[in-house]
This record gives C-alpha cells, sequence and structure tokens, in this order.
C-alpha cells in the first residue's frame, strides 16, 4: 500500500503522457507515410524516426509536467532540457533497432500477419 499510495501521480502522469504520445505518434507516422510514393527502408526510417523523435519528446514533456514540475517543483528548464535528452536517447533507440524492425515488419508482409485486419479495414471503410 506504501508503494502505491505514495506513487499515484508517476502512474497518473505515465498514463496521460503514454496515451497522449501514443496519439500524437500513430497521426505523424500516418501523415508522414502518406508523402511518400514507395514504401522502402527510407520511408520506413522517416516516418519512424520523425513520428518517433515528436511522439518521445511530447511523452516525456508531458510526463515531466505532470510529476516532476508539479509534484517535485522542477523549473521550466529542467522540464525541457530532460524532455528533449530523454528524447534524444529515445530515438537513437529507434536508429538502432530501426534495421530489424523493418526486416521484421517486411517479413510479416510476406508472411501476410494481420492480412485479413486490413482487408477487414478497407471493407468497412467509410
Amino acid at each position: 500500500n506504501a508503494t502505491f499510495a505514495g506513487s499515484w501521480y508517476v502512474v497518473l502522469g505515465s498514463s496521460v503522457a503514454f496515451v497522449s504520445s501514443s496519439v500524437v505518434n500513430a497521426l505523424l507516422n500516418c501523415a508522414i507515410g502518406s508523402l511518400f510514393k514507395s514504401d522502402g527502408f527510407f520511408s520506413f526510417a522517416s516516418r519512424s524516426y520523425i513520428s518517433t523523435a515528436i511522439a518521445q519528446l511530447v511523452d516525456n514533456f508531458i510526463f515531466a509536467t505532470i510529476v516532476s514540475k508539479v509534484f517535485f517543483g522542477w523549473t521550466w528548464i529542467q522540464v525541457f532540457v530532460c524532455s528533449a535528452i530523454g528524447a534524444g536517447f529515445e530515438l537513437l533507440g529507434e536508429v538502432f533497432f530501426s534495421g530489424l524492425g523493418y526486416k521484421v515488419v517486411r517479413q510479416w508482409e510476406k508472411e501476410r500477419v494481420g492480412q485479413e485486419y486490413i482487408e477487414y479495414k478497407k471493407a468497412n471503410a467509410k
């Protein structure tokens, strides 16, 4: 009880940040992807890197604002710097693993993983 009762604000900050950044990431990834005619690694990397960088900045900023600023009294400079540094390192992780991610996605396409869902969505698009 002492663990959860004393850290509800971390759960709140994490939840709000996660949901917000997930929406930002999905919308940006889709919008950026629609700008490309081909669907090669450059398209994959561009949409992944840009959407990740911005969404992680949003995630870190919201979390740092809710938890660190409100509950620990951080300054806005601390919130911005921490958010940017965190987003930078998370982007480096994305860059490091994107080659593997691209190979996995291409293999899924060959194996038609999720094809029934894609066809369902296309058939029910309005």
